[in-house]
């Protein structure tokens, strides 16, 4: 496993680490990947347009299709490209919802852009006839510029709104519009300028061709900056493998996360998952992880609030979550609070950890160690040796569980034995006569770290816990 990348300093600006990350840059490409895309498509409707040109209302239907032609056709791009590199599932999710939204947001926007822009124009115009000083200088293509600027922001808008709204995420729809509507703005002010500077010498195609390009790129790279700079708290893959590198933001109050399709965190490639594993929730001012057992900071949990820097082994990928909102990160390795069965019930062992100012890197686990469970003086109960090969020991009365105990007071399936990078880890689940760790009865469905020396109780026997052996 790659040392897991530290995380951002909490001292630098968001928008200086968004113009840092490569992911920024990447969808710079991509979106002028998508404009270069979008222009071929649109050029079919222009030429239509050329041949046929003549009422106001067919140069708007025109205009209003060449625009929803390159809306659809970022829009596809962007939402590929979007899902392949966080943590959505596979690339072409969402895209038959996606298809019809881009091309409708296209439609509309392209013709409210259009309305816009001729308004604009023909006030500019009558206003300069009516002072007699018409002409088309350096002022009138500002201005022309700055009107194509607003239209296109509109379009830009609707574009980046366009994930949020397949997603159902309204956190990603505002960041997504903000972010689209800068874009659009700045590649509609610099289209008419790329005209003037090129359409004297060259065909009219090739001033366009450069003004879509340049405003899939602006319009791509504005959204993601934005979604960047304004996310609050998001999971970063941060072990080798498929999702090394790979981050999403969480915005929805509820994330759903597992192997399934239909999961808002949809690790598709990771057979050990299943379908639906739990979900991430925000409940007050806290994000918590509920749903099966995952380990948690070294240590097997399945209802756990999360803090920034926290460290979540999910399937074969370890995540870190991170979390801007809170300003003094603890270090989610230092081993959790051990309260003495004299002070509280071994439940309470999943308080707080304590507060550190910096967050220390994942440790190396150790070489794997046994672990020796013997039956207290004079029980005929049979000790077991966890060996350092096996990763997980079920417990219990039933044949067919890796530690079977001949004890009337012993469930079926009792107790379950988990290896964390920090020891062992003990989880009663749910039985009958309950689980005792130095006597002290433990909470059902609670991972609780063992260091040695414990004495545990289950069923009617007591066995003492030893490391190695």
């Amino acid at each position: 496993m790659n040392a897991p990348a530290s995380p951002p300093s909490s001292t630098t600006p968001a928008i200086f680490q968004a113009f840092a990350s490569p992911s920024l840059w990447k969808t710079v490409g991509i979106g002028a990947l998508a404009g270069v895309v979008g222009f071929v498509l649109g050029e079919f409707i222009n030429q239509s347009a050329v041949q046929q040109s003549g009422s106001i209302t067919r140069t708007l239907a025109t205009s209003s299709a060449w625009v929803g032609i390159i809306a659809l056709a970022m829009g596809v791009i962007l939402l590929a490209w979007e899902n392949a590199s966080s943590l959505r599932g596979q690339w072409h999710r969402d895209m038959a919802p996606g298809v019809p939204l881009f091309a409708f947001l296209g439609l509309v926007s392209g013709a409210a852009a259009q309305i816009l822009y001729s308004v604009g124009m023909a006030v500019m115009f009558a206003s300069q006839m009516r002072s007699g000083q018409f002409e088309m200088g350096g002022a009138t293509l500002v201005a022309s510029s700055f009107v194509r600027g607003i239209g296109w922001a509109l379009f830009g808008a609707g574009v980046g709104a366009s994930i949020g709204i397949l997603r159902g995420d309204k956190g990603q729809i505002m960041r997504g519009a903000l972010g689209g509507a800068i874009g659009g703005f700045l590649g509609g002010t610099l289209f008419n300028f790329i005209g003037a500077v090129l359409g004297s010498s060259t065909s009219d195609s090739i001033p366009r061709f450069v003004g879509v390009v340049l405003l899939g790129a602006f319009l791509g790279g504005a959204t993601r900056l934005v979604q960047e700079t304004l996310k609050s708290a998001w999971l970063l893959g941060i072990s080798t493998g498929p999702y090394e590198g790979k981050e999403y933001p969480l915005g929805k109050n509820r994330l759903t996360v597992g192997r399934g399709s239909n999961c808002d965190l949809s690790l598709f490639r990771d057979e050990t998952l299943a379908p639906q594993l739990g979900a991430l929730v925000f409940q007050g001012s806290q994000w918590w992880w509920q749903g099966e057992t995952i380990v948690i900071n070294g240590v097997p949990q399945n209802n756990a609030p999360l803090q920034p820097g926290s460290r979540l082994q999910i399937g074969s990928t370890l995540f870190r979550f991170n979390d801007r909102s809170k300003s003094a990160p603890r270090d989610p390795l230092a081993p959790p609070i051990i309260y003495p069965s004299t002070q509280a019930p071994y439940a309470a062992q999943t308080a707080p950890m304590p507060t550190h100012a910096s967050v220390a890197p994942a440790p190396v686990a150790a070489t794997p160690i046994a672990w020796t469970f013997s039956p207290a003086i004079g029980n005929a109960q049979t000790g077991f040796r966890l060996s350092p090969e096996t990763g997980a020991a079920t417990v219990g009365r039933a044949t067919g569980n890796d530690w079977q105990i001949s004890d009337d007071g012993t469930s079926s399936r009792h107790a379950r034995l988990e290896r964390t990078y920090e020891g062992l880890a003990i989880t009663d689940l749910g039985s009958t006569n309950g689980t005792f760790i130095n006597g002290q009865q433990m909470a059902p469905n609670v991972a609780i770290a063992l260091g040695g020396g414990e004495t545990i109780r289950i069923g009617r026997t007591q066995w003492m816990v030893r490391r190695g052996g």
